[in-house]
């Protein structure tokens, strides 16, 4: 009786093992392919770049510094530009908070071309992000992102801006595996709602996502909310009557291995 006992109790902590999928449970992803990641305008790299991003850790797993990417060239408007290996960011951590300095080119920009704070709960999940000027003075409510969470413990909203003047609220949606389905946004300028945008998540494969702990670079963050990972995406901005006034979409064909993993460092 007891060895059926610990049988089904070892059954039992397997299943649950399996079903684990949290960012703590994740394997370390070493590198990534550039174009393999989310972008609604992609960057794209020269003939002669490898277009390929590597990470580096400490000892707690941690992701310390980013190898290749790009640079914003203007932090206000968020314009990138193209991928180089010659970029890197620099990631430290304390007190539940994260520090992102990104994109020094050495020895040519010293300086990062911008800086993000990321404020954790006690459950490491991300309550805010804040985009840090140069100048404190400068710092408005747009630099900043809040975000909630369901109960399941999945990002359910963000709100940026001041709702007196200009600000954005969105809602995400997820189906029955945990996938990201849609995320809503409605934009209000000067307190007035203005438009809405529909972004859409589809062509999810099986394959578990080991993009999880990656939910701190801009590039890699809505890719990081899913179990599994999606190869369409699609976006469709209305104005204030819903009158559609934009569409773009985008389509992946992402490797996978013979195990069936997804294989995001490669073409």
């Amino acid at each position: 009786m007891n060895k059926i006992i610990l049988l089904l109790f070892a059954i039992t902590l397997a299943s649950c093992s399996n079903d684990d999928d949290t960012a703590e449970n994740q394997p370390l992803l070493n590198s990534y392919h550039f174009a393999n990641m989310f972008y609604v305008q992609p960057s794209l790299a020269s003939a002669i770049e490898s277009n390929q991003v590597t990470l580096i850790y400490n000892n707690d797993g941690q992701i310390i510094k980013r190898l290749g990417g790009v640079r914003e060239m203007d932090p206000a408007t968020g314009f990138y530009g193209a991928y180089s290996a010659e970029i890197s960011d620099d990631v430290s951590y304390a007190n539940q908070t994260i520090l992102i300095e990104e994109g020094r080119v050495l020895p040519f920009y010293p300086d990062p071309a911008s800086r993000t704070k990321i404020i954790l709960d006690g459950n490491n999940k991300m309550l805010q992000r804040i985009n840090l000027r140069a100048l404190p003075v400068y710092q408005t409510p747009s630099d900043t992102i809040k975000f909630t969470y369901n109960a399941a413990g999945l990002l359910s909203g963000s709100r940026k801006g001041n709702p007196s003047s200009d600000y954005e609220v969105a809602e995400y949606f997820y189906n029955a595996n945990k996938n990201l389905d849609s995320i809503k946004t409605q934009v209000y300028i000067s307190g007035a709602y203005f438009y809405s945008v529909k972004e859409t998540f589809s062509g999810y494969d099986t394959a578990a996502n080991p993009l999880k702990k990656l939910f701190l670079f801009k590039e890699t963050f809505l890719r990081s909310l899913s179990k599994n990972n999606f190869m369409h995406y699609q976006k469709n901005q209305y104005d204030f009557d819903n009158t559609l006034v934009a569409h773009e979409e985008r389509n992946w064909n992402i490797p996978h291995g013979a195990n069936g993993e997804i294989l995001f460092d490669l073409n």
